[in-house]
């Protein structure tokens, strides 16, 4: 991925010495290749920083004991992606159904396989609240 980006900045740098007679578009592919330089470093500095795993909850902010909590569960990035946690069933995709049973919160523990090869573990406490009773 590295290679790609210099190897391209190479390229502009070298696409972009122009002639006298093409100065008004060597002007305007200067300023471009400027622009794009600073996309690419911007897009470099992205591609290096740390992945996290994200866990959405589809409807709720905490989990319900008792009740199918619904849970969207992604690493960006990854190929695999396994998720432990009591009362957690996979539902396919990165879907996950949670009913939490006992204590005050839940722990996931989340394992993805990276496509460098790499493994990372992640950890995300949930809090647990009864459903209350009706009224």
């Amino acid at each position: 991925m590295k290679y790609t980006f210099n190897l391209l900045i190479i390229f502009l740098t070298v696409f972009v010495s122009c002639t006298e007679s093409q100065h008004n578009n060597c002007v305007k592919l200067q300023e471009e290749n400027a622009m794009l330089k600073d996309s690419l470093a911007t897009l470099q500095q992205f591609s290096n920083t740390q992945p996290e795993a994200i866990v959405e909850l589809k409807k709720m902010n905490i989990v319900y004991r008792g009740v199918d909590n619904p849970l969207k569960i992604v690493v960006p990035n990854a190929k695999n992606v396994a998720v432990m946690a009591p009362g957690l069933l996979n539902k396919g995709n990165g879907n996950f159904n949670l009913k939490p049973q006992s204590g005050n919160e839940v722990t996931l523990k989340i394992v993805a396989q990276m496509h460098s090869g790499k493994q990372l573990t992640f950890e995300k406490v949930l809090r647990i609240e009864d459903v209350e009773n009706p009224n």
